[in-house]
């Protein structure tokens, strides 16, 4: 009995390759050394005002961005209850994003692939600056990566609790971002291509759940929407814009 879990540990730590640590252990490194040397951007000082409100208020307040995110935020900072762990949560959110960038590789490519994507996850300059900053981004992006995790399993392997992950995933992003519910589009798109504009039933209902259950965000939109546009002088609408 008693070598089971021994057994079970080892096998474990084949399936993390010793480079992917490295990777992670530098990025936490990096994180530690750097998050804070950049004052406070104006919407991250939005963002910590906001986490201090009642969950209603965070709800329903105009931040251009659905509450999922503020409210997972109101929940960290609760733990940690200082302004300079904020940056943390999305540095966590990158590191996550990391390790499921890797799976993917790892499970549906090889072994290489899986580091690689990892590892240009974890170097790309973009996530990085996102993964210092208090806002929706680093969430999104992780979420973004989590949703494209349970449509390659759902599509392999038809299974209801694969498609139900894809269904709590996209849900998770719809109340995170408003453009996620392009990605769940490209998903679709990508299901219907692959099988000749056919979607089996199941797929069918996982996105119609999505739309379902997303539809509360719709009174959330306009004051969102409209607070946005109001903190920028309008433009008319040009090629590069659009682009």
């Amino acid at each position: 009995m008693g070598s089971r879990p021994t057994l079970h540990l080892l096998t474990m730590s084949r399936r993390i390759p010793c480079v992917l640590i490295v990777i992670l252990a530098t990025l936490l490194a990096f994180h530690a050394l750097t998050i804070h040397r950049q004052c406070y951007f104006v919407d991250e000082v939005n963002e910590l005002a906001i986490a201090a409100l009642p969950v209603g208020e965070i709800i329903r307040a105009r931040d251009s961005m659905p509450p999922l995110y503020p409210l997972v935020h109101k929940a960290w900072r609760a733990v940690w209850q200082t302004d300079s762990a904020s940056r943390w949560l999305s540095a966590l959110f990158h590191m996550a994003t990391v390790l499921v960038v890797w799976r993917i590789g790892h499970k549906f490519i090889d072994a290489p692939t899986g580091v690689v994507a990892a590892a240009l996850a974890a170097i790309c300059p973009l996530l990085l600056y996102y993964a210092q900053f208090v806002r929706a981004y680093a969430l999104y992006v992780l979420l973004v990566a989590l949703l494209s995790w349970c449509l390659l399993r759902a599509r392999d392997t038809n299974r209801w609790r694969d498609w139900l992950s894809f269904v709590a995933v996209g849900l998770a992003g719809c109340y995170t971002h408003y453009y996620f519910p392009l990605f769940l589009a490209a998903c679709a798109l990508c299901l219907m291509l692959e099988r000749r504009l056919l979607i089996n039933s199941r797929a069918m209902i996982t996105f119609g759940l999505i739309a379902l259950v997303a539809m509360p965000l719709f009174p959330l939109v306009h004051d969102d929407l409209s607070y946005q546009r109001g903190m920028r002088e309008n433009r008319a609408l040009s090629p590069t814009e659009l682009g």
